[in-house]
C-alpha cells in the first residue's frame, strides 16, 4: 500500500507519519514538504492513499487532491 502525506509544516508532516506508521507499519510511506515534489512522484507511482494538509503554500489540499489520478 503507496500512502503519500504532504504538509509544508515540517512539525506537522512529522506527526502524521509517526501517526500513520503506527495505524499502518505496513504502508510504504512517502512524505513531502512540497506539493509539487509529491505530484512528480504520483506522476510515476499509483497512490493508494493520500494524507494532505488543508492548506499550504500555493495550493489547498482540496485542490492538490483534484490534480490526482484516480
Amino acid at each position: 500500500m503507496t500512502i503519500v502525506i504532504v504538509d509544508d509544516e515540517p512539525l506537522a508532516l512529522k506527526a502524521t507519519v509517526s501517526a500513520v506508521r503506527e495505524a499502518l507499519p505496513e504502508g510504504e510511506i512517502h512524505d513531502f514538504l512540497r506539493w509539487s515534489a509529491m505530484l512528480d512522484f504520483a506522476g510515476t507511482h499509483p497512490i493508494d492513499i493520500a494524507f494532505l494538509a488543508l492548506t499550504m503554500r500555493g495550493i489547498t489540499g482540496l485542490a492538490l487532491a483534484g490534480n490526482l489520478q484516480v
